[in-house]
């Protein structure tokens, strides 16, 4: 992501546009590849902090989950993970 907004940032300087009028934005998942692998929720907060200083803007989570239930205790368990990235103090989850 650096070397790609680093690159942004040039062809906006050489059309007289400013880099920071552009959202930049990431998908980051809850399981590696094809694999499925479940990815370690910390591990995901810490690549959403590593985009987001950066220079990324947005970052939209694609959670694995085999069914709706699980789907929705997955996203409380990463909205959960992610409140110190917004200056909150994470509850214990049930």
């Amino acid at each position: 992501m650096p070397r790609k907004r680093s690159a942004l940032a040039e062809h906006c300087a050489a059309i007289g546009r400013n880099v920071n009028d552009i959202t930049t934005s990431i998908v980051v998942r809850t399981a590696s590849g094809y694999s499925n692998d479940r990815i370690d929720l910390a591990q995901v907060v810490e690549q959403i902090h590593a985009y987001h200083e950066a220079g990324c803007q947005i970052a939209f989570v694609e959670a694995l989950a085999p069914d709706a239930r699980e789907g929705a205790l997955e996203i409380e368990r990463l909205t959960e993970a992610c409140l110190p990235l917004a200056g909150q103090t994470p509850q214990v989850l049930p």
